[in-house]
């Protein structure tokens, strides 16, 4: 039986709500290993969803119903995007429910968890009435930047794409001082970072996803959830 993996958005939280590209990808964190965490933005409750649905032996043809009809439940402010990536490895761009496969990642990327984020449903509410149709304009820019950066295989637009991100993010409101800190901190070491996921603003901001390789000095201070090193 395959496993339910998480998986990471790039570019693209909270704007892919409303019509905004996203670009997401796949990690090899799963519900049957047990190394998925819980409530910090990487598609956990999806993943258990579909492992669920499975172990009942549910019809594999209706996976992908069943995830959405579940989360569509749960949060009104619903892009689909978590239910798609349980089911499918690789990396996608994500827009208005339908996907597009993009290259491989090429870069080394970590991914560092700061604690719970607020639930989805919370953190979608908030931001719906907010009314920041600019900053999700800028959001979705980013994605398109991140898009031509993994086609191009240009870094750079890599890097550029997750800090505009990371700033209209913060601008949104979605990521709490604890976040803030830690990304300023591997900002000041070279490393393009941002949250990952809906965000949170009471007890951390779930998961920061950052570009390059953390240095050895610092890892044990930090909850290191994820590596990749391209071989």
């Amino acid at each position: 039986m395959p496993k339910s993996h998480g998986k990471i958005i790039w570019v693209g939280e909270h704007a892919c709500v409303y019509g905004r590209p996203a670009i997401v990808s796949s990690i090899p964190l799963t519900i049957e290993d047990e190394n998925l965490p819980r409530g910090v933005g990487l598609g956990y409750s999806s993943a258990y969803l579909l492992s669920v649905f499975r172990k009942c032996g549910g019809d594999p043809a209706k996976e992908l119903e069943f995830v959405n009809a579940i989360e569509r439940e749960l949060n009104s402010h619903f892009s689909g995007v978590d239910s798609f990536m349980c089911l499918n490895d690789g990396v996608y761009k994500w827009k208005d429910g339908a996907s597009k496969e993009l290259p491989e990642i090429f870069f080394p990327y970590f991914i560092v968890n700061t604690g719970c984020e607020e639930s989805t449903k919370e953190m979608t509410d908030m931001v719906a009435a907010s009314g920041r149709d600019g900053l999700f304009d800028a959001i979705g820019v980013a994605s398109d930047t991140f898009q031509e950066g993994l086609l191009a295989a240009d870094i750079g637009m890599i890097e550029s794409a997750i800090r505009d991100a990371d700033s209209a993010l913060r601008e949104l409101g979605v990521v709490d001082s604890v976040a803030s800190a830690l990304i300023d901190q591997l900002s000041s070491l070279g490393l393009s970072c941002k949250i990952t996921g809906a965000g949170g603003i009471k007890c951390g901001s779930g998961c920061v996803l950052g570009v390059g390789v953390l240095p050895d000095d610092i890892k044990s201070d930090l909850d290191v959830v994820y590596e990749f090193i391209p071989s």
